[in-house]
Parts: structure tokens; C-alpha cells; sequence
């Protein structure tokens, strides 16, 4: 078995996958810690327009990027192969610096250098645990722009091994534009005699990116707060879906009443949604968590009712925007769910003199300024 193939054995392995993926959580969790530090600070600096998703993007190498990278890093020739699979392993974990990887998202493309510096102040600080940084890393690109990021190196007392990774810094335009060119210049694995003139074109799609994001930045700063721009994204994101379903673009509306009755109870659902789709846009969003539907006894009559008073095609629509996001056994749970809702509310302003026992038609009345009513026959 010569050198390469025993570092692929080493590497595409179910054992060694499972370890890196346990792994890969725990330097998540550090990871939230620290943006939980920035939007905190965000917060006291009363800064408004540097936003950052929060939620990070992650992922592990795979053995098809890996078997790539051996040959493009000479690996063969600049690591200390053996036989030995455990000791190849531990090599990989240490050498690999992006073995796992982090994408700290943020709306523009000014703040990349902002949120990078806060990571660097929250690492010197001392608050990682068992975490060596790397805040020296190469940050020019071969197209001669700017990554922010930052490596490092994670200990598991688990495993008694160092496991690397690296952290990235995008804006939302970085993204798009960097997604665009990894896949068109840098890693075409034909021979490509238009490579000049695609590079060329990048580029000037680069400047063009860079102008409209000046221009959105300017429309955010005063026309947007960060909560609306997350409500715009999930509505570009999701609207195609519930127009085929329902055979209609007028939408909008249905949006309102979503964030009206519902976005209060949701919205970290909706930004997990849109801070997923920010980098995985074509796939299917699989993260949904089960709906926990929890209602009090006095409330069991609120889906019947419900029925009977709102418009059925209003009520299905909201059904299959909040099933985006949260997995109901039926229609009826998703009914029950506003009433938990309703029900959560009335119960927060009255006292216990207050209650009544057939609260249902009170409650669903309380709804008539959001949806609309059947029409009486």
C-alpha cells in the first residue's frame, strides 16, 4: 500500500468520521459561545448595522476534497507517513488545519474585518477552552482579494489528540461571489482554455457585487432593521415553494399574518432557516425540529373552531409556511399550536378570576384583526 492510500484508509473511515463529527460539535458549541460574545457587544455598542448571523455554518472535509488535497499540498513528500493507521490518524487531526470547517456569516461586506477582530479580542481574552488560535493566517486569496479567518487547533482529552480547524469571516456577498468562482476557475479539474476570460468575468462580477453591496448597505442602514432583513430572507427563500402549492404570487400578506401570529414563538427557527439557506440555497432544509404541541384541556375545541371561522385557504397557506420550519403530525396540531399560543398569552395578562371555562371562542376571536372570517350564510 503505498503512502497515499494509507493516508485515505486513515482518513475514510466510518471510526475515524463518527470521531470527527463528535468532535466537530464541541468546537461548535465554543463557536456559538463566541458569536453569542459578539452580538453581545453589538448589543452595548448600540451598533446596529454590523450584524452577524447566529448561527455558524460547519462542515467536515470529505474524503473526495481530502484524496484532492494530498496531491495538490504534496502531502506524500511533507508529512511523516507510516503504517501505523492510528498514528496516521493523529497526524491528519493535528496537520489538517481546515479538517473542520466555520463560516461566521455577516450581512456586509465591511464588517468581515470588525467581526474578525472581535474573534481575535475573545480568543486573546482566554475564553476558549482547550483552543491554540492562529490569528496570522494567510489572508490573501490567489485572486488577490481578502479572507478573514483564523485556524485552530482543538484538544480532545477524549482522544488525547489536537484536531484542526479553521474559521472563516463572509459577507453575504463574498459568499455568493466565492461559491461562484470555487466552482468555475479554481478547482475545474478539465483543462479549460477560457480560464483567462472566466477570471477576467469574475472579476468584474466581484466589482459589481461590491458596488451593490455599498448600495444594500446603505438601503439597510436606513430603511432596515436586522430583523426585517431575516423576514425578507425567508420570504425570497420560501415563496416559490407555497406559489406552486397554492397556484398564486400574492403572497404577501400570508407573510404578515405568519410573522404576526406566529413570529414571536419562531423567529429562532426562522433565522436558523435563512442562515442555512444562505449557503446551502438549492438543498432541501432537513433541520426542522417536531413541533411540541402542549394544550391546556380548555383549549381542545380551538382547531374545530377555528375551522369553523376562518377561511380554510387563509389557514392551510400559514399550515405550509410554519411547516417549513417545524414538523406537525397534521393540520390540526399546527390549529392546536396557535391556540397553545393564544392560550400562553391570555393566561400572562389575566389572573386566575379572569378564567373561564370556554375561553376557545374568546380566544379565536382575538384573531378576527389578523385573519379573515368566513363569510356568514
Amino acid at each position: 500500500m503505498n503512502k497515499e492510500e494509507l493516508l485515505i484508509k486513515a482518513f475514510d473511515d466510518r471510526y475515524y468520521t463518527d470521531r470527527i463529527k463528535t468532535i466537530k460539535n464541541k468546537i461548535e458549541d465554543q463557536i456559538i459561545k463566541l458569536m453569542d460574545y459578539i452580538q453581545e457587544v453589538l448589543e452595548k455598542e448600540d451598533n446596529k448595522n454590523l450584524n452577524i448571523f447566529e448561527f455558524p455554518q460547519a462542515r467536515i472535509k470529505s474524503a473526495k476534497s481530502f484524496k484532492e488535497k494530498i496531491k495538490r499540498k504534496d502531502y506524500i513528500n511533507t508529512w511523516d507517513i507510516s503504517d501505523d493507521i492510528n498514528q496516521n490518524r493523529r497526524m491528519i487531526s493535528y496537520e489538517l488545519t481546515d479538517l473542520i470547517g466555520f463560516r461566521i456569516n455577516c450581512f456586509f461586506s465591511d464588517d468581515e474585518e470588525k467581526v474578525f477582530n472581535l474573534c481575535k479580542k475573545y480568543a486573546t481574552d482566554g475564553k476558549f477552552e482547550n483552543i491554540e488560535y492562529n490569528f496570522n493566517e494567510n489572508q490573501k486569496q490567489k485572486n488577490g482579494h481578502v479572507i478573514y479567518k483564523w485556524s485552530g487547533k482543538y484538544y480532545s482529552k477524549d482522544y488525547d489528540e489536537k484536531y484542526g480547524f479553521e474559521v472563516q469571516i463572509k459577507s453575504l456577498v463574498h459568499n455568493l461571489w466565492g461559491e461562484v468562482e470555487h466552482k468555475t476557475i479554481y478547482k475545474n479539474q478539465c483543462l479549460d482554455v477560457n480560464k483567462k476570460t472566466k477570471q477576467r468575468v469574475t472579476d468584474n462580477i466581484y466589482d459589481i457585487l461590491q458596488a451593490a453591496n455599498k448600495q444594500l448597505l446603505a438601503l439597510y442602514t436606513n430603511a432596515y432593521s436586522k430583523d426585517d432583513l431575516i423576514k425578507s430572507l425567508f420570504y425570497e427563500y420560501t415563496k416559490e415553494s407555497i406559489s406552486k402549492k397554492f397556484l398564486t404570487t400574492f403572497l404577501a400578506s400570508h407573510y404578515e399574518d405568519f410573522f404576526s401570529l406566529l413570529g414571536e414563538y419562531l423567529f429562532d427557527d426562522v433565522k436558523k432557516f435563512v442562515s442555512y439557506k444562505i449557503i446551502n440555497e438549492d438543498s432541501k432544509y432537513l433541520d426542522k425540529r417536531k413541533a411540541d404541541v402542549k394544550i391546556n384541556e380548555k383549549m381542545l375545541k380551538f382547531p374545530q373552531i377555528m375551522k369553523e371561522t376562518y377561511i380554510e385557504y387563509d389557514l392551510k397557506i400559514l399550515y405550509e409556511i410554519t411547516s417549513i420550519l417545524l414538523d406537525f403530525n397534521d393540520y390540526d396540531e399546527f390549529l392546536a399550536l396557535i391556540g397553545s399560543y393564544q392560550y400562553k398569552e391570555y393566561e400572562a395578562m389575566s389572573s386566575d378570576d379572569d378564567f373561564s371555562d370556554d375561553i376557545v371562542p374568546l380566544l379565536v376571536n382575538k384573531l378576527d384583526k389578523t385573519l379573515h372570517v368566513k363569510e356568514k350564510k
